[in-house]
Order: C-alpha cells, then structure tokens, then sequence
C-alpha cells in the first residue's frame, strides 16, 4: 500500500498546541536534511536564488526592517529546501512553516538579524562547495544558537 503523506493534514491544524522544543526538535531534524542534499544537488540557478535572498536579508537587516528580512528568511530556508530535490521534504517544510513563522514573529526581538545572515552565509559557501558535512555543522551551529537565543529572557 502507498502512503500518501498529504492525507495527513495540515500541521497548524494537526499540532496546534506544538512548544518552542517540539518545534524546534522537528525543524531540526528536517533542516539538517535538507541542507545536507541541497550540497548534493542544488543546481547553479539554485545557487543564485540562494544568493539573491542572502542579499535581501543583509539589505533588510542593515535598514532595521525586520518583516522583510523575516520574508527573505523563511524565502532562503525553502529555497534550501527546494534545492534537496525531495519533493515530500519540500512539502513537509512547507508546511512547517506556518508555525515557525508565528514561533519568529513572537520572538524576532531577539534575533541578531546580522548575525543570521552571517551563518547564512556560510551555509549557502557550504552548499555550493558541495560540503554535506560543513553544511550539516553550519546548520547545527545556527540552530542550537536560535535556540539559545529563544530560550533567553528578553530584557
């Protein structure tokens, strides 16, 4: 029998009362995937797309304008997942989304926008020299840092 994995739902419906940690347990395990085979098999105008979004965070970040570096964000992160050619990966982490944007939104004040798009940075070095294992360590790095960051009364 084939399992349909679009069958079971939307996340927001299906986990409503999802914590910070579960969250960020299931994002972990999805986005050191995705960027482990995006080094495999992203394509040059992946890459690019990559590229571009990268930019429009540091633009945003540099100007303050935290809803638009928020949108690059969340853009850079599917296009990573995009470029896994995984189409239920891609989907899951669609998915996922909804949720992770409310997460960020509820916390974007604690986020050092330069600094993410630092190690965004040397992610997307990571991805295009094709280095699953310092793709996998940037992200791990990146997302015990946001969850440092998270976990951080803001004061």
């Amino acid at each position: 029998m084939v399992y349909n994995v679009m069958d079971t739902g939307n996340f927001a419906a299906r986990f409503p009362n999802a914590d910070l940690r579960e969250l960020m347990e299931v994002r972990r395990g999805l986005e050191l995937e995705a960027v482990r085979l995006a080094a495999l098999r992203r394509t040059d105008e992946e890459l690019e797309q990559l590229t571009q979004l990268l930019a429009q965070q540091r633009q945003a970040a540099q100007e303050g304008e935290s809803w638009r570096f928020l949108e690059a964000d969340i853009a850079f992160h599917l296009g990573v997942a995009a470029a896994a050619h995984n189409p239920i990966l891609l989907a899951l982490y669609e998915d996922f989304e909804t949720p992770l944007r409310s997460l960020v939104v509820a916390n974007m004040e604690k986020y050092p926008l330069a600094t993410h798009c630092d190690i965004h940075e040397e992610l997307l070095n990571a991805i295009q020299s094709q280095d699953t294992a310092l793709a996998a360590q940037v992200a791990e790095r990146f997302l015990t840092t946001l969850e440092e960051q998270l976990e951080t009364p803001h004061g």
